[in-house]
């Protein structure tokens, strides 16, 4: 089947966003003290990088999707999804 003009779209907890496929950020006390962006800019880049590596990720690519939508969050459960 040719996926290549549809979007896959993932919903789940922490492993569907790629938690753990790369270092972890860590909040350290030089980042307490820096400009708050810098510390937003760094974890905007964590969650890029997890969802980079994510298994929707990968899918997509193996599958020849045209785009992936992940919609993982770490510590997510059932009912964090149904609200």
């Amino acid at each position: 089947m040719d996926f290549s003009e549809y979007t896959l779209i993932s919903f789940g907890d922490s492993f569907t966003f790629g938690q753990d496929t790369v270092p972890p950020y860590v909040f350290t006390k030089e980042m307490e003290q820096s400009h708050e962006s810098d510390v937003t800019q760094k974890q905007l880049k964590w969650k890029k990088e997890c969802n980079e590596h994510s298994y929707t990720a990968v899918l997509a690519a193996s599958m020849g999707f045209k785009n992936s939508l992940n919609f993982g969050i770490p510590a997510g459960s059932n009912e964090r999804s149904l609200m």
